[in-house]
């Protein structure tokens, strides 16, 4: 049960440092950030 418990948040933290890194990646490529605009992004 202890372990079982463990991975679940293991795996919880990994999703969510794994989402961290994609969007940060993006906003890189893309040139700003999630709900933010400049001026060569307008969609």
């Amino acid at each position: 049960m202890e372990l079982e418990r463990e991975n679940r948040e293991l795996r919880r933290a990994n999703e969510t440092l794994y989402q961290a890194l994609i969007e940060a990646d993006l906003t890189a490529v893309i040139g700003a950030a999630p709900h933010k605009r400049t001026d060569a992004r307008t969609a």
